[in-house]
């Protein structure tokens, strides 16, 4: 798996990298690009938890901005507007890594969502117990590893 850095700071926020015919690009940053223009505003506010997480931690947001969608379960979501990006804690609770977003339809999120966040919590513990865990950075417009 391979991680890029979206907001570094006592804490991180990452994104996972895919590629698509050849071309390497950072999921939930592709999503939010093709979000609804009613959208952008809460995408933008996205970017500011993730500065006060990385800055303070979970602490620093209140309940209604990042809390868990399911109590029995480890998956959490930052909240801006209608929308829920769900993101899960890495092993060592120093970041979280963003799984992709969905616009609030309900009370409670689908379980078909928090499936999707579960596989990538699965592929993630399988591949950092086997040390295949990558991070990466940005630069002049390209992905870099991070050494």
């Amino acid at each position: 798996m391979r991680l890029f850095y979206l907001q570094e700071g006592k804490y991180s926020v990452l994104g996972e990298i895919l590629t698509k015919q050849g071309e390497d690009f950072v999921g939930i940053l592709e999503d939010f690009k093709k979000a609804d223009a009613q959208y952008i505003k809460s995408i933008t506010g996205f970017t500011a938890l993730f500065k006060r997480f990385s800055d303070k931690g979970q602490g620093s947001l209140p309940k209604h901005l990042f809390h868990k969608p399911d109590a029995d379960d480890d998956l959490y979501q930052f909240i801006k507007g209608d929308l829920r990006l769900i993101c899960f804690f890495n092993d060592s609770g120093n970041a979280v890594v963003l799984s992709h977003y969905e616009v609030k339809k309900g009370d409670k999120l689908p379980q078909k969502a928090l499936n999707k966040a579960r596989k990538l919590r699965k592929q993630y513990h399988i591949d950092q117990k086997a040390g295949k865990i990558k991070f990466f950075d940005e630069k002049d417009g390209k992905l870099i590893p991070r050494k």
